[in-house]
């Protein structure tokens, strides 16, 4: 009766423990854009069997949740990062590789121009105030780290985090994402062309 009792109790512990954390988060500048997307990568939690759709899902991943931080403004170091949500990635948001248990995923709107007003309220003591009103600029751009942790499926427990490398978005001269606007200005500068061509030459 006590052996049973005792399994009962233990059984829910068992139950809720947390996933095994994903490793080697991996943080690139998105080529070709006008620097607000970052590209992650990360080896998927042991836990997580997405990758192997032949494999019945008995994981215990229903996702992985994505933190940021600012880890240096204005080449200041930031000493203790704010760590902050940025998403909770469900399988479906996700891309995976089913050779090397890699996934992927791209933040948008990922390089944020922080106000002296906000670096003051929400990083305090870490910045040199005084430093950066004296460069004369409003705005500042940061070099951000990304965390991530896997959910598990009931959506009560998390991994322990994988921390990525030090990021810093750049923008691009070319941004591929608005090329069909210079595809249709093309268009449009060579018809404009071929018209006035043919109304001198009286065709």
């Amino acid at each position: 009766m006590a052996t049973t009792l005792l399994a009962g109790l233990l059984t829910p512990m068992i139950l809720a423990a947390p996933p095994a954390p994903p490793s080697d988060l991996v943080a690139i500048d998105h080529p070709w854009d006008d620097g607000t997307r970052i590209i992650l990568t990360w080896t998927i939690s042991p836990d997580d069997d997405k990758p192997h759709e032949d494999v019945v899902d008995t994981d215990n991943v229903s996702g992985y949740q994505l933190l940021f931080a600012e880890v240096e403004i204005a080449g200041q170091a930031i000493a203790e990062p704010v760590w902050e949500n940025v998403d909770m990635l469900s399988e479906g948001m996700i891309d995976y590789d089913p050779d090397s248990d890699r996934a992927k995923y791209i933040v948008q709107n990922a390089q944020r121009l922080m106000k002296l007003s906000d670096v003051k309220k929400k990083l305090g003591e870490q910045i040199d105030i005084k430093a950066l009103k004296a460069t004369g600029h409003h705005q500042f751009l940061a070099t951000y780290r990304y965390q991530i942790q896997a959910i598990s499926d009931d959506g009560l427990e998390m991994s322990d985090a994988a921390t990525s490398n030090p990021i810093a978005p750049l923008r691009q001269w070319i941004d591929s994402f608005r090329i069909w606007f210079l595809l249709i200005a093309a268009i449009f500068c060579g018809a404009v062309i071929y018209y006035i061509k043919s109304a001198r030459s009286g065709k």
